[in-house]
Formats: C-alpha cells, sequence, structure tokens
C-alpha cells in the first residue's frame, strides 16, 4: 500500500457537478484519453506509474525513512536493466566495439 493519506488520490470519488445551463465541456468525466498528448498528462500517466511499483517498494514505504525507501527502490531499478544490451545496431554497442 502506500502511505495513507495518498491512498485513492486518483480515484472519483464524488459525482461531478450539474449545471442547469450549457457548458462547453461534457458533463461527463474522462476515464480514459482521447489523445496520444493526453494519454502522457500526469492525470493518466501517474495513477499507470503507482500500478506498476513493485510491491517491496510499497512495502519498504510503510516501514522506512524516505531516504532509505529510495535507496532501496533504486537499487531494484538498477538490478532489474539486462546485462546484455537487446537494441538492434545499438550506437552505445557499436561504437564501445570499435
Amino acid at each position: 500500500m502506500i502511505v495513507r493519506h495518498a491512498n485513492n488520490i486518483f480515484e472519483i470519488t464524488e459525482a461531478p457537478p450539474t449545471h442547469s445551463y450549457e457548458l462547453r465541456q461534457r458533463q461527463e468525466r474522462l476515464t480514459s484519453p482521447n489523445t496520444v498528448g493526453a494519454s502522457q498528462s500526469p492525470k493518466f500517466l501517474i495513477p499507470n506509474m503507482i500500478k506498476e511499483i513493485q510491491p517491496e517498494i510499497i512495502d519498504a514505504l510503510e516501514t522506512e525513512s524516505l531516504k532509505s525507501t529510495t535507496n532501496a527502490a533504486r537499487q531494484l531499478f538498477i538490478n532489474s536493466y539486462p546485462i546484455e544490451c537487446t537494441i538492434e545496431n545499438c550506437y552505445v554497442c557499436n561504437e564501445l566495439s570499435q
């Protein structure tokens, strides 16, 4: 879990306001982006990033300090990189082999 005060931070908990007059925008809230640019906005990007956080990091957030959690997360991310490059015609690997 994430720290208690951040639970459900991106979930819609209240109904959108209703108006008796015409609005330029639609009344319903978007649950998925309509464009590629919108998909990169924080509204849609951050919840997806939170879902991808490894359970070890989330557990560390609840029991350890922020600094030690940051160090643990950094170490997990570094260890998750493959040793062998999988990019075809990689510029960096080609430059190193010459």
